[in-house]
């Protein structure tokens, strides 16, 4: 069975990679714009907002998923807390 956002949760952030270039550079900028998938740009943008409001961190379990619904992003997010 395969799982979908609703019934299986993950950490924020997962699964997605980032790859930076340096300021001024043009010609790598222009490059990697061609691999930017936008969807994925703006739901890693809303789990990182998420994950600041909640002063999110690595040692912080904070389940979400963001995912782009009927023209609109939306998140939902359930915490996770193991009381550590």
């Amino acid at each position: 069975m395969r799982s979908s956002p609703v019934n299986a949760y993950v950490y924020t952030l997962q699964g997605a990679i980032g790859i930076a270039c340096r300021e001024g550079d043009d010609a790598a900028a222009e490059y990697l714009a061609a691999l930017n998938h936008e969807e994925t740009r703006l739901a890693i943008v809303c789990e990182r907002a998420f994950l600041t409001a909640l002063d999110g961190s690595c040692r912080t379990p904070i389940a979400g998923h963001a995912f782009k619904d009927a023209g609109s992003t939306s998140q939902p997010a359930p915490l996770v807390n193991t009381f550590t």
